[in-house]
């Protein structure tokens, strides 16, 4: 009987334990921060709790302004004002940069086809973010959506920014792949694939059908998403009184997020991992990520050869480009 109980309980304890992993894992860390950052958290129809509150998308929310060492929760709204920029490490090395203007939460969400299986998604609302995903981590298959394009992706270094009042999304891809599909597309339809140094832009089309358009991300680009997402780092929080165990979280936080960026980096460039083994901080790492594309970047939007397109995705080229060119 005690044996029967015993394994009842492991069993148990099994179905319990990855829940509460997977929930833990969606739980980041503010880690620097500059500029208006606040964090909104449990959303209601009317104010609960103490405040201040505040009233974002039709519900009331509690608002705290972020510092480092605040905890993000699945569910909260991060939101920066024109001068806020912040930096979120998760536990698994998983890190976002969100600069000026932007709003955006973090939940799991079902699978289709699966009760039980769960995605993590993103619902950017406005704004920008630049995210490193650890590929062996719960978030590698993390999606990220917006009211025009959901991104699926793949791996490991991109950058997104949606511009609601014309609904437009551009997905940047700095080192990995990213799987970008618009809204509107028919459910068939495949999505297309966005590899390392380009850029998808999808704008509203003809009778409000999306278009999709590939170029490699110029030189101008590149820098535009280097100056939203230098955010000093560890040296933000010179200006924020911390206390000795906050500090030591974020210290081994960022040490975290730094050795899965580089053991990424590795799998596409080990000799830019071997520079990239003597940066003291993160902004020095991606500064030299963005810095290694800036070499090889046009100066302006430039459209892959057609080589380039066959290689890239052949949906890609058959769909968006192919019938301009016959």
């Amino acid at each position: 009987m005690l044996s029967t109980l015993k394994h009842m309980f492991l069993m148990l304890s099994g179905v319990l334990i990855l829940p509460l992993f997977a929930f833990a894992a969606g739980n980041g860390v503010v880690v620097a921060s500059r500029g208006r950052v606040e964090i909104y958290s449990n959303p209601s129809q009317t104010k609960v709790g103490s405040g201040p509150h505040v009233k974002f998308e039709e519900q009331f929310y509690q608002m705290k302004k972020a510092k480092a060492g605040l905890k993000v929760f699945l569910g909260d709204v991060v939101s920066t004002g024109t001068d806020g920029h912040v930096r979120i490490i998760f536990p698994t090395g998983d890190q976002m940069t969100v600069g000026t203007n932007s709003a955006f939460s973090i939940n799991w969400e079902s699978s289709s086809g699966s009760k039980d299986a769960k995605t993590m998604i993103m619902n950017l609302i406005y704004g920008q973010i630049r995210s490193v995903v650890n590929p062996q981590g719960p978030m590698k298959g993390l999606k990220v959506k917006t009211k025009s394009v959901v991104s699926g992706v793949r791996g490991t270094d991109f950058f997104i920014h949606y511009r609601p009042n014309a609904d437009e999304t551009d997905v940047a891809v700095m080192r990995g792949q990213v799987e970008v599909k618009p809204l509107s597309s028919s459910d068939s339809a495949p999505p297309i694939i966005v590899e390392s140094s380009y850029k998808a832009a999808i704008k509203p089309g003809i009778h409000k059908e999306p278009t999709l358009k590939i170029d490699k991300s110029s030189k101008q680009e590149l820098l535009k998403i280097q100056l939203e997402t230098f955010i000093l780092g560890l040296e933000a929080q010179k200006s924020q009184k911390v206390s000795p165990e906050v500090k030591k979280e974020i210290e081994q936080l960022d040490a975290k997020a730094k050795a899965v960026t580089i053991a990424d980096i590795k799998r596409y460039d080990p000799k830019l991992a071997e520079k990239a083994k003597g940066a003291k901080t993160l902004d020095e790492i991606q500064s030299a990520v963005v810095a290694n594309l800036l070499d090889k970047a046009p100066e302006k939007p430039e459209k892959p050869s057609l080589q380039e397109l066959r290689e890239l995705d052949h949906d890609v080229y058959e769909k968006y480009f192919a019938p301009k060119l016959e």
